[in-house]
C-alpha cells in the first residue's frame, strides 16, 4: 500500500484524473462535467415512475407468446442447442434480459437467481415444471 502511494506521489504510477490528465481549474479527482453525468442519482419520484412503467410494460405483454418463447429458450438450453434465435424471437414478445438469463440458468440447472435478489415469476416456475 505504501509502495503504491509513493509511486502515485512520484508520478511513477499514473491514474487518470488523479495524478495524470487532470483538467486545470477543476477540483478533485473527477472533473465536474463527468461527475454531473456519471454520478447523478435520479429523484425518488423519477425512480418510482420508472418502476411503475416497467410493471405496466410487463402487465401488458402477450403472456401466451411470452411463455412460449421462454419455454423455447429453456428447452434449447437444456438440449445444448444454440439459443440465439430463440432469444431474438423472445425479445419480440417483450421478455426482459433478467427473464432470459434466469431461464437460461434454469436450463443449465442453476437457480433462476443464484443471489436470491429476484423472485422467479410464477409462469416461469410453471414452464419448468411442465417441461420436466
Amino acid at each position: 500500500r505504501l509502495k503504491v502511494q509513493r509511486e502515485k506521489a512520484e508520478g511513477k504510477r499514473l491514474i487518470v484524473g488523479v495524478n495524470a490528465f487532470q483538467v486545470e481549474g477543476e477540483e478533485g479527482p473527477i472533473n465536474k462535467a463527468i461527475q454531473d453525468v456519471a454520478y447523478k442519482v435520479p429523484s425518488v419520484a423519477l425512480r418510482e415512475e420508472r418502476v411503475r412503467e416497467v410493471k405496466e410494460f410487463k402487465e401488458n405483454r402477450n403472456q401466451r407468446a411470452l411463455k412460449r418463447s421462454l419455454k423455447e429458450i429453456y428447452r434449447a438450453t437444456k438440449e445444448g442447442r444454440n439459443v440465439t434465435r430463440p432469444i431474438i424471437e423472445a425479445a419480440k414478445t417483450g421478455v426482459t434480459l433478467g427473464e432470459v438469463t434466469g431461464v437460461i440458468r434454469l436450463g443449465y440447472g442453476i437457480p433462476y437467481d443464484p443471489f436470491e435478489q429476484t423472485e422467479m415469476p410464477s409462469f416461469v416456475r410453471q414452464l419448468v415444471r411442465k417441461s420436466e
